[in-house]
């Protein structure tokens, strides 16, 4: 007996095989077989789109199957991997048939490898037709299939890879196997449910991975920030939220960046944008909060996200709070400021008791002992004049260096002519003392400078010049000085005999007066930047620059 299938009046119909007769019949039974192939197939692709679970698919599938195929029970078993069993989840049956024992039957028990039609099907992996399932010694319902009066037998492996996920089981009453058409068309629904669960297990999975991400994400003690491929946001978790000001529907698309300063604002939109798009990372250091009011600092590192195919997702970031950094490096910023204040404001009281009392009292012997080692000495019968003459000599040396620990302590062109003139007075001395020719150019003109920055700039010329003297040993330097980009540019540059640079990192105890270290820092506490050019042979620039006054 052929397998049957109901037509559009629903009536109960062959489906095709190889005994059907030729001709006319036959072409009009293969075309509505087709129909009802294709039907079935649509039927069965919906109501398993619509399912949420297993059991919801099989409670919506078994039916239509068996009403359309001519089918009188339908049943869904599920692999328990755990205990290695399989466990029905789903039956239906013709209402009109009575089958309460082997429903009972079905709902105790668990089948293992080769028990009955499922179990074969789970062992070999492939369909098997039975033309007597009531008679199969394997099974534990062939009593309870035989009482209700089932006999043919369809079972369907439903399959991930190589892996049996479940098994789809067919029963009626005639005794007859299935006919090729028949079996594809099973073939096709067990893959259909097969796709089914490999999209809801990996539904699930991700959400288990969602929920994780959350979990951890509404615990974590920084900022996590997701962006699409356009940098638009499209999660912020409680921390972010916090450090932002801003809420989770206020942080959505472009919405989180109307909540960065006023100052920053563009310089991090563009950077932002620009790599999420570009899919780069971004790493700045910003303010959120108003021109006016409370500001947070906040570090942003980002990376960008990647599917398991490769492609771009967008970008996730996470937020750290760093305004009690920023707050503390204000702090250290301002005691070093007073610091140096303290020490300027000593070196200039030491200068100014040098030059008023001991180049006085200098000067004041050297007079009285001037009369004494001039021409008539020897006339007036002074003892010695030469040891006088020497003395006048050491006291006028006393007065120069005393007179040059006076102007490092405390330049008095800076305070009186500018700083221009007092690096002038700098090269020139420079010149004077070693014989390598310094210049100066000033250009374009210096907005007006503080007298901090001006002492500032002053001082990495002096050191500057001290490191040429004692270990370039150039045969020419070049001190330039000028305006560039709204602030000042500082460029000290030698022809000598140059250094690497990463071997010869600054360290604190050097006695080479500020060293390269104190150079940098003294550079930065006015918000600028120092950077040091230099290899062996090449010469060397040592090049600042601050912000405008």
């Amino acid at each position: 007996m052929s397998p049957r299938f109901s037509d559009e009046g629903g009536r109960q119909r062959d489906c095709p095989s190889e005994a059907d007769p030729a001709g006319s019949d036959r072409a009009e039974v293969e075309r509505r077989w087709a129909e009802q192939r294709l039907d079935l197939e649509l039927v069965a692709a919906r109501l398993l789109a619509e399912a949420t679970t297993l059991g919801e698919a099989a409670h919506r599938l078994l039916p239509v199957v068996c009403e359309k195929l001519a089918w009188d029970r339908g049943e869904l078993w599920n692999v328990d991997h755990r205990s290695h069993t399989l466990e029905c989840i789903e039956t239906w049956h013709l209402p009109s048939l009575a089958q309460d024992e082997l429903d009972g039957v079905t709902r105790q028990i668990s089948l293992a490898p080769e028990m009955g039609l499922p179990g074969r099907v789970w062992s070999g992996g492939e369909s098997i037709g039975m033309a007597e399932v009531s008679r199969d010694k394997t099974s534990p319902r062939a009593a309870a299939l035989a009482a209700a009066d089932l006999h043919g037998g369809l079972g369907f492996a439903i399959r991930r890879e190589r892996q049996v996920l479940g098994v789809l089981a067919f029963y009626r009453q005639a005794r007859a196997g299935p006919t090729p058409d028949l079996l594809e068309l099973f073939s096709v629904l067990a893959q259909q449910v097969a796709q089914f669960l490999r999209r809801r297990r990996a539904e699930q999975a991700l959400r288990e991975s969602e929920e994780r991400f959350h979990s951890l994400s509404a615990c974590s003690p920084v900022g996590i920030f997701q962006s699409d491929t356009r940098g638009h946001c499209v999660y912020t978790n409680p921390r972010c939220q916090a450090i932002g000001g801003f809420g989770f529907e206020e942080a959505l698309g472009e919405g989180w960046t109307g909540f960065i300063h006023p100052d920053d604002r563009e310089r991090v939109r563009e950077q932002w944008f620009t790599a999420a798009v570009q899919g780069g990372a971004f790493a700045a250091e910003f303010r959120f909060g108003k021109a006016t009011g409370a500001v947070r600092w906040v570090a942003v590192r980002s990376a960008p996200m990647i599917s398991a195919r490769g492609g771009r997702l967008g970008l996730v970031a996470t937020f750290e709070d760093i305004t009690e950094r920023k707050r503390a490096e204000a702090g250290l910023r301002r005691l070093s400021r007073r610091i140096i204040a303290a020490q300027e404001s000593e070196r200039k009281r030491v200068a100014r008791e040098l030059h008023d009392g001991v180049i006085q009292l200098l000067a004041s012997a050297k007079f009285r002992l001037l009369p004494a080692a001039g021409p008539g000495a020897a006339a007036r019968r002074v003892p010695d004049p030469p040891p006088v003459t020497d003395s006048v000599n050491l006291i006028d040396r006393a007065i120069r260096e005393v007179r040059r620990i006076s102007e490092n302590l405390r330049p008095s062109e800076l305070d009186e002519l500018g700083l221009a003139a007092a690096l002038r007075g700098l090269c020139a001395e420079f010149r004077e003392r070693t014989g390598v020719p310094a210049s100066l150019r000033v250009r374009p003109p210096v907005p007006g400078l503080s007298g901090e920055l001006e002492l500032m700039l002053y001082r990495l010329v002096q050191e500057g010049l001290s490191n040429v003297e004692k270990h370039a040993a150039a045969t020419r330097v070049t001190v330039q000085l000028g305006a560039r980009d709204g602030g000042v540019e500082l460029k000290i540059r030698d022809n000598g005999r140059g250094f690497e640079v990463v071997a010869r990192q600054p360290k604190r105890g050097r006695s080479s007066g500020l060293g390269l270290l104190d150079m940098r820092e003294r550079t930065a506490l006015v918000n600028g930047t120092l950077t040091i050019r230099s290899a062996p042979g090449q010469g060397t620039e040592i090049r600042a620059r601050v912000p405008g006054p």
